[in-house]
């Protein structure tokens, strides 16, 4: 049974040097460029900032 995705579109602006880097990567990679991106999304960490208190 295939697993159905729940998904939203976005559009992402990326620099020209950006998006070499990423088309290189993809093609040394053979990977898709949703798949690289899903990817580093799933890498992100997210640390809180203790706030100084008053």
């Amino acid at each position: 049974m295939k697993r159905k995705l729940i998904e939203k579109r976005i559009t992402i602006g990326f620099s020209k040097p950006e998006i070499e880097k990423l088309e290189a990567y993809c093609k040394v990679t053979g990977r898709s460029y949703t798949d690289v991106i899903r990817e580093c999304v799933r890498n992100l960490t997210i640390s809180t900032v203790k706030q100084p208190s008053s």
